[in-house]
């Protein structure tokens, strides 16, 4: 007689979706806790360091104003002003997507209304997951040391410190890496969901049409390709519909206006924005750090997608032609504007798996000998408020 009243087949099915649980819930959650606050201490200390050493920096006094106000700088106000008065009427906001600063809003009851506050512990929850689902995906399509060692390089990439900042990137990083999971599991209509939610929360999100279109190859059954295609669909149509709404509210207006003709950012192909690099870092005005708006970072913007391209490019074996050109074209919509770069290079994840595919522990070690430093060092200078980026 079955216990407990269930049948055999009842148990059966239950021991099953417990298999299922465990296999969605097998991400060592409790190591990857461990990683971020590791890189939340290590930044912490770069802005105590640079409140203490460095004469003049932007901190406010106290405790609170260097582990807090330090991250007080350049979009982090813009995310935490739309959450607490929206879209102002002038529409210099309207390309900040709204689902980072609502959550900040959310957030706020929390932190009795202090929004920076906010901004940052959404900021760091939303790295461990992001992480902890980016672990997941690399372990499914490769193993869990290739899977480890992603999640390293990310971390020590030197552009990292915006994952824990004031800044959309984790909460982006987190509806990707869910994205691509789905995908890779077979769920299209989640998969556009997820697609949705990265686009609202950054523009870089409509690539994701990409591997969602892609994964058509693995069947060609009707009900399939139809949901697959909506799925794809889904990012494009969606920002649509919020576009039109925010600006029937605003009374016109849209990303593109606000890009091109109130911040004077032109929409430019990957080699135009290559050109702009170079021409000037040529140029008389440039200086590796003696001056305040042509220095070292335009370098690092520029080494950095070239780097990124070529790890693409050399892995393209390795990775397989659908993360390579997932990776191509998050890379392409990543180059499509001046300035930025580097960080915009942290939602190319497949170029983060083709460098843990190539690197063994020891040459990993030289990385993290090679980033770290210049993490510390890019770290100090973004709290110092003199990061041109």
């Amino acid at each position: 007689m079955a216990e407990a009243g269930l049948s055999r087949p009842a148990i059966a099915v239950d021991a099953q979706a417990r298999r299922v649980a465990i296999r969605w819930l097998g991400v060592p959650w409790a190591d990857i806790v461990v990683a971020v606050v590791g890189l939340r201490l290590f930044l912490t200390l770069s802005a105590i360091m640079t409140a203490v050493l460095i004469p003049g920096s932007q901190h406010p006094s106290g405790i609170l104003g260097v582990l807090v106000g330090s991250w007080r700088q350049f979009d982090a106000l813009r995310f935490t002003a739309i959450a607490a008065h929206g879209y102002g009427a002038d529409g210099l906001n309207s390309a900040y997507m709204p689902i980072y600063p609502l959550l900040i809003r959310l957030v706020s009851t929390l932190t009795h209304g202090h929004y920076l506050t906010a901004a940052l512990l959404t900021s760091n929850l939303s790295c461990i997951v992001a992480l902890g689902l980016l672990w997941r995906w690399v372990a499914d399509c490769f193993d869990e040391k290739v899977a480890w060692r992603t999640i390293v390089i990310l971390l020590i990439y030197p552009d990292s410190f915006y994952l824990l900042g004031g800044y959309s990137e984790s909460l982006f990083l987190a509806f990707n890496a869910a994205t691509l999971l789905a995908v890779r599991r077979d769920r299209p209509a989640l998969a556009g969901v997820l697609a949705l939610a990265a686009t609202l929360t950054r523009l870089q999100g409509l690539v994701l049409c990409v591997p969602i279109v892609l994964s058509l190859r693995r069947s060609r059954e009707p009900w399939h390709v139809l949901s697959t295609l909506g799925a794809a669909a889904l990012p494009g149509v969606g920002l649509l519909v919020y576009q039109k709404s925010l600006s029937v509210w605003l009374g016109g207006g849209g990303i593109l206006n606000t890009f091109q003709d109130k911040w004077h950012i032109p929409l430019l192909a990957p080699w135009q924005t290559i050109g702009k690099y170079i021409t000037v870092i040529r140029s008389p005005a440039w200086r590796f750090v003696g001056s305040t708006v042509a220095n070292y970072v335009q370098l690092w913007d520029l080494l950095a997608a070239l780097i990124v391209l070529a790890v693409l490019l050399i892995s393209t074996r390795r990775l397989g032609l659908d993360l390579t050109l997932y990776g191509l074209a998050a890379w392409c919509f990543a180059m499509s504007r001046y300035a930025s770069t580097g960080r915009y290079m942290v939602a190319v994840l497949p170029a983060f798996i083709g460098a843990a595919l190539w690197l063994d522990h020891g040459r990993l070690k030289w990385l993290a000998w090679l980033f770290i430093p210049i993490l510390f060092v890019f770290t100090c200078k973004f709290t110092q408020g003199s990061w041109i980026d």
